[in-house]
């Protein structure tokens, strides 16, 4: 039992620090500001969707 005990603390002191580390890798408030406004200034108000035609996602080939 005690072996076990050490084995499940280890995995999750592991898990935690893998956590951590990809929490750090997240974009900062600068990146997602950026994109919110790319977002917002390509949105079409008077047809909807964002940008130019094709607004909306286009039926692609069958491929057999």
């Amino acid at each position: 039992m005690e072996q076990q005990g050490h084995a499940i603390l280890d995995a999750l002191q592991k898990a935690t620090a893998a956590m951590n580390e990809r929490d750090q890798a997240l974009p900062g408030m600068g990146v997602v500001s950026k994109c919110l406004s790319q977002l917002s200034n390509g949105y079409d108000s008077e047809l909807g969707g964002f940008n130019k035609a094709p607004k909306f996602p286009q039926p692609g080939k069958q491929v057999l």
